[in-house]
């Protein structure tokens, strides 16, 4: 019967027995990975791809097929620009100004002579 309080089980915060089999297996595989590769690998697929296609005793097929999943972390794809949107070209004109005669229009614009 339920008092209030905890009376057994497990204790709050720690891990189920599932959990601490999956973690315990993780470790193992990164071992033993660690023991193949000759370099230690902390668990991070990108490190694993890097380690695979920087080892020149690897065969260069396996290399390169590393290199290619790998080329995603480390270089962003180009992404295709789709350029539907219309250009608006926008001008400013500067007009001369009014003028009411064509004496003046000639004294404004009337080639000058130099003496």
């Amino acid at each position: 019967m339920a008092r209030g309080f905890k009376t057994g089980g497990r204790k709050t915060g720690s891990k189920n027995r599932r959990t601490q089999e999956l973690e315990a297996a993780t470790a193992n595989a990164a071992k033993q990975i660690s023991e193949a590769l000759g370099v230690p690998f902390d668990g991070d697929a990108h490190a694993l791809l890097m380690a695979i296609y920087k080892d020149t005793a690897k065969p260069i097929e396996l290399r390169l097929d590393a290199a290619k999943a790998a080329i995603r972390f480390e270089k962003p794809a180009l992404s295709s620009v789709d350029s539907t949107g219309e250009v608006v070209h926008r001008y400013v004109a500067r007009l001369p100004e009014k003028v009411g005669t064509t004496d003046e229009w000639q004294k404004q614009h009337a080639p000058q002579t130099i003496q």
